[in-house]
Parts: structure tokens; C-alpha cells; sequence
């Protein structure tokens, strides 16, 4: 429930947050271990996972200055020549899910506490109108990665992604 002076919009998105997070633990869940790294050209399962989860890191700060990225996973991004040799090994179904853990937590948190105003402010990630426009579109960048998964479930004939 909502307490006092919160954002109905982010109550709202909230919903939309959990759902996603539910489908994401399902892609963690559903990949057989065997298959927990396979790549498609540049395009790598648990790579992807960690992507989408750091990439809510990244959005749910108040700027976009002073990301590592890859620093969870103790690499930096920047350094980075080879995705398949440098990193994968670094990219474990449990730094994944307590990344996602966090996040939710991180999440949660900062949309059950904003106020309705300050949601419609701008903060330091510029390129957006908004706050609420910002988290908008952390979720269509879920959703868009979150397909890729689903695809590649399909393809191996393994438990899919049910939509919540």
C-alpha cells in the first residue's frame, strides 16, 4: 500500500518491475548448466543476464557518472578484448541471481519511497526527460533482453519464460 505523498505512477511501475523480475529468475532457473554460456556470435546467454542486471545498477543511480562497468564481476569493462575469454568464467548463476536480488531490493526501494513531483523531475542521466521516463525505459531494455532469453529457452526446448 501506499504510504502518504508517494507516486501512484512508480506504485504502478513497481508492479511492472516485480513481474519482470520473476521472468528474469526464470531464465536464470531454466538454462541448463551446460548451456549457461552459450553464445550465439557476440551474443552470450549469461552475459546477457548480468548485462540487463547491471544495467539496473546503472540507471538506478542518480547519474550516470562513476559506473564501473563489469566491476561486479571483477573485470572492467573498458579492458575487455574478449567477451567469451575474459569474462564468462567470471559470470556465475549465483553472482547473477544476487546481483538481481539487490537490484530488486535497490529497486524496490527507491519506487516505494519517491514522491509523485520528483518523479517527474530530471536527475543526472540527461538524455532523459524524466525520472519516471528514465525507469520507463530500464524496463523496455529488460523486456528487449529478456526476449533474446526466452528465443534461446525455445531453441534449446527447455522450460520457457512464462509472462507475469
Amino acid at each position: 500500500m501506499l504510504n502518504s505523498g508517494n507516486s501512484k505512477a512508480a506504485h504502478h511501475l513497481l508492479a511492472q518491475y516485480e513481474g519482470t523480475w520473476k521472468m528474469i529468475r526464470a531464465a536464470i532457473k531454466n538454462i541448463p548448466e551446460e548451456k549457461w554460456t552459450i553464445s550465439e556470435g557476440e551474443w552470450y546467454y549469461a552475459y546477457t543476464l548480468y548485462h540487463i542486471i547491471e544495467t539496473m545498477d546503472f540507471y538506478s543511480r542518480e547519474d550516470h557518472e562513476g559506473m564501473v562497468w563489469g566491476k561486479r564481476a571483477g573485470y572492467k569493462w573498458d579492458d575487455v578484448t574478449d567477451v567469451k575469454e575474459e569474462i564468462l568464467h567470471l559470470i556465475s548463476r549465483e553472482l547473477v541471481t544476487s546481483y538481481l536480488s539487490e537490484m530488486e531490493e535497490k529497486l524496490s526501494g527507491f519506487l516505494s519511497t519517491i514522491v509523485e513531483d520528483a518523479f517527474f523531475e530530471k536527475d543526472g542521466f540527461y538524455w532523459f526527460e524524466s525520472v519516471y521516463q528514465k525507469f520507463i525505459y530500464l524496463l523496455r531494455h529488460t523486456q528487449h533482453h529478456l526476449g533474446e532469453l526466452a528465443v534461446t529457452l525455445r531453441k534449446f526446448e527447455t522450460e520457457p519464460i512464462k509472462w507475469v
